[in-house]
């Protein structure tokens, strides 16, 4: 969803929202945090998809595995 902005000089500001995704466990954070960042950018998976598309261990996401997921889910800078 995008909401518009009309400025006094007639310029037009567009912005998505980014919806909040909740963690269940303590080590979901990584993919909760791509989650939402996926859905900002149009793309809508949830966490149970990406629990059952990638492994994360009990420890949780390093930076090297959001990375990666985030590369394979098309998400670059």
């Amino acid at each position: 969803m995008s909401t518009a902005l009309h400025l006094p000089d007639g310029t037009l500001v567009r912005w998505r929202r980014t919806p909040i995704v909740l963690q269940t466990e303590a080590a979901e954070c990584g993919m909760a945090c791509l989650a939402m960042i996926a859905g900002h950018f149009g793309y809508r998976i949830d966490l149970p998809a990406l629990r059952a598309r990638y492994n994360v261990s009990m420890k949780g996401m390093t930076m090297h595995d959001m990375v990666r997921v985030a590369s394979q889910l098309r998400l670059s800078t």
